[in-house]
C-alpha cells in the first residue's frame, strides 16, 4: 500500500527535472504512444491525438503548469474552455503532461497521463529504404496537384499539375545532402506505427504516402496525416522545388501504389 501511495505522489508532485528546465526545453515536437504527439513553438503549440482531429492552442508557462487557449478552428473539442496541465516532467528528452481541471480531462478523454519523449530521440538506423511515392490534390485555392517517386538510387520522377512548381514530367536526381534528410525524416516518422482514421473534410488537399523498405510497404492517403510525419509532409511538398527538374523525353505513369 506504502509503495502505491508513493507511485501516485511521484505523478502528482512536480520533478526536480521540472524545476530545471525552463519553458524553452518545451519548444521542439513531442511524440508518445498510439501517434500521440505535441510541439511547441515559442507561443503556439498543437495536440495530435489518433482519431481525431488536431487541436491547435495558444499557451502559457505559469510556474509548472501549462495553460492552454484554443486556436482558430478546433472541431471536436467542445467545451474544454481553456484547459490546464501540469508539467510532472520536463527534460531534454521526456515530457509528462497531467490533466489539472476538467476542460483538460475532457480534451484527453480522461487519459490520467501524457508521456511524451522528444521527437528526434525516435530516429532509427534500421530502415533499409527502397522507394517512396508521394501525391497531393488540388483544392478550391490554389494547392498544388503533383505526384513524384524517389528511389534508392536518388534518382526521382515528377508529374506536376495545376499550380505544382512545373507542369509535366519531369526527371531528376536528389543531392547528397536532400536524400540524407529524406532518410532521417523516414526514421523519425514512426513508419511501422503509421495509420489513418476515416475524416470528412471539405476544400483541402488529399495526400498520399508510399514508402517501400525493409521488404515491406507503408501506405498512407488521407486529408489530415498524423502529425508524426509532419516535418516529412513539409519536405515532400517542398522537395519538387529545391532539385533540378529536367523535362522528360517521354510522358510516363506510376504503378498504382
Amino acid at each position: 500500500m506504502r509503495i502505491r501511495t508513493l507511485l501516485l505522489l511521484l505523478l502528482i508532485l512536480p520533478s526536480a527535472a521540472t524545476a530545471q528546465s525552463g519553458p524553452s526545453s518545451l519548444q521542439k515536437a513531442w511524440v508518445g504512444p498510439e501517434l500521440a504527439y505535441v510541439a511547441f513553438d515559442s507561443s503556439h503549440c498543437v495536440f495530435d491525438f489518433f482519431g481525431r482531429y488536431h487541436i491547435n492552442m495558444v499557451y502559457q508557462v505559469k510556474g509548472d503548469t501549462l495553460h492552454l487557449q484554443p486556436s482558430g478552428l478546433n472541431i471536436g473539442y467542445r467545451n474544454i474552455g481553456n484547459p490546464r496541465f501540469r508539467i510532472n516532467r520536463l527534460t531534454s528528452d521526456s515530457l509528462v503532461l497531467v490533466p489539472a481541471d476538467s476542460g483538460a480531462i475532457r480534451m484527453v478523454k480522461g487519459q490520467p497521463v501524457l508521456y511524451y519523449k522528444s521527437q528526434v530521440l525516435t530516429a532509427t538506423d534500421t530502415i533499409r529504404f527502397d522507394s517512396l511515392y508521394f501525391k497531393s490534390t488540388n483544392c478550391l485555392g490554389k494547392c498544388p496537384a503533383m505526384e513524384f517517386q524517389v528511389y534508392k538510387n536518388r534518382q526521382m520522377k515528377f508529374i506536376g499539375g495545376y499550380y505544382a512548381v512545373k507542369t509535366g514530367h519531369y526527371t531528376s536526381r536528389l543531392p547528397d545532402s536532400t536524400y540524407k534528410q529524406l532518410q532521417y525524416l523516414l526514421s523519425i516518422s514512426a513508419l511501422d506505427k503509421l495509420k489513418t482514421w476515416e475524416q470528412r473534410i471539405y476544400d483541402v488537399p488529399r495526400y498520399t504516402v508510399v514508402v517501400w523498405y525493409n521488404n515491406k510497404r507503408q501506405f498512407i492517403n488521407n486529408y489530415e496525416l498524423p502529425l508524426v510525419m509532419d516535418q516529412l509532409l513539409k519536405y515532400l511538398m517542398d522537395l519538387p522545388a529545391k532539385v533540378p527538374l529536367q523535362k522528360s523525353g517521354h510522358p510516363f505513369t506510376f504503378v498504382n501504389p
